[in-house]
C-alpha cells in the first residue's frame, strides 16, 4: 500500500501535519538507500525537514566475520533497524540474510540469547549500546564496543576501548 508522508504522519499522529517547503515525494535515490533511517523534523507542528541518519559500518567487520564464520562460529545479527537497513549491513559484513533478526526491541535480543543458551551453546554478543545491555548481561561473554562508558560497557566481560572489531579476543589470525 502506498502513503504519501503527510498521509503516514496523519495515520500515525492522528493529526494532519502541514508539509510546507517540503519535498513532498524525495528522489528515489534517497528512497532506495538502505542504510539509512529517516528523522522528520517539525515546527509548531509543521513539518520542515527530513534528516537522514546512516550508521558507518566498522571497516573490520567483514574480516572479523569471515574470520569467525570459517572457525566455524554461528553469527546471527540482532538489530532493532528496520529490515531493509539490518539485510543490507549485513549484506555488506557477510552474515547471510537468514541470520538476521530485525527490528528487536532490547527484551528480545536477552529471549535469543537465553533460547541459544538453552541448546547448550556458548554465546557470546557484542554490542554498543543501552538497546544492547540485557543482552549482553545475558550472554555467556558480553563484548562492549566503543569506549568503556554507559550501559554496555557496565555489564559485560570485555569493554575494547577502541572502535575494532579485530581486538576481539574471539578472532585469531
Amino acid at each position: 500500500m502506498f502513503m504519501s508522508k503527510n498521509a503516514f504522519l496523519r495515520k500515525v499522529t492522528g493529526v494532519n501535519i502541514p508539509m510546507h517547503g517540503v519535498i513532498q515525494s524525495p528522489p528515489k535515490e534517497l528512497e532506495d538507500l538502505k542504510n539509512q533511517s529517516v528523522v522528520y523534523v517539525g515546527v509548531d507542528d509543521t513539518l520542515v525537514g527530513l534528516i537522514y541518519i546512516e550508521d558507518q559500518i566498522r571497516e573490520d567487520a567483514k574480516h572479523v566475520i569471515e574470520s569467525l564464520s570459517k572457525q566455524g562460529v554461528s553469527l546471527y545479527m540482532l538489530s532493532g533497524d528496520k529490515r531493509s537497513t539490518a539485510e543490507y549491513v549485513a549484506s555488506m559484513v557477510g552474515i547471510p540474510t537468514e541470520k538476521v533478526i530485525c527490528g528487536v526491541k532490547p527484551d528480545e535480543k536477552k529471549k535469543f540469547i537465553r533460547k541459544l543458551q538453552k541448546n547448550q551453546s556458548i554465546v557470546a554478543m557484542v554490542g554498543d549500546g543501552i538497546n544492547d545491555a540485557a543482552a549482553l548481561a545475558s550472554s555467556h561473554v558480553g563484548v562492549a564496543m566503543g569506549g568503556g562508558v554507559g550501559a554496555a560497557s557496565e555489564v559485560s566481560s570485555i569493554v575494547l576501548m577502541g572502535n575494532r572489531l579485530s581486538q576481539n579476543s574471539l578472532e585469531s589470525n
